[in-house]
């Protein structure tokens, strides 16, 4: 895998962005509550989604394949740690904009979130678990993203637990 490949896997995600933005509503980016406190609830979410996935490591197997996959995959990608940070932390973003800033206005909190985890696929069957972690994910982003958060705060927390994986497979 040359690094233009390993960079363009991301491009997926981060079309969803550009396709988002061009849809994106007027005023998506405000949230309810001041900035900091929506970037700071972001950051408690991703924590303790980390968490709760630490936690279901032990007890889901697919999920342990699937974070085994994850990790050789960042491993074997011929970018610095640094390059995967910002790539990986771009396509949150982008892929917040498109779901929770453009999508859920449009469609709904349950639907924004089917459709999700619908195009975070596994064509692994022994690791079919992801559409379902990415369907609950686009649900929590999804509700912060409701409760007043915005996209700052969905977009902190999806980042997060992005750039947990990276620093996971690199260490």
């Amino acid at each position: 895998m040359t690094r233009t490949q390993a960079a363009l896997s991301f491009a997926p995600s981060l079309l969803a962005g550009v396709i988002g933005w061009g849809f994106l509503p007027a005023g998506a980016w405000e949230t309810g509550w001041p900035w900091g406190l929506a970037v700071l609830t972001g950051l408690v979410v991703g924590v303790a989604i980390i968490a709760v996935e630490g936690w279901a490591l032990a007890y889901v197997r697919g999920l342990r394949r699937l974070a085994a996959q994850t990790r050789t995959m960042l491993r074997r990608m011929p970018l610095t740690t640094w390059q995967l940070i910002l790539l990986t932390s771009l396509g949150a973003v982008a892929e917040e904009v498109l779901f929770r800033g453009v999508l859920l206005p449009a469609i709904g909190l349950v639907p924004q979130a089917l459709l999700f985890g619908v195009l975070h696929p596994s064509f692994d069957r022994r690791t079919r678990i992801y559409p379902v972690i990415a369907f609950i994910m686009g649900l929590v982003f999804g509700a912060l993203s409701l409760t007043g958060g915005g996209l700052w705060a969905a977009a902190t927390a999806h980042a997060l637990v992005n750039l947990a994986a990276v620093v996971q497979a690199r260490r």
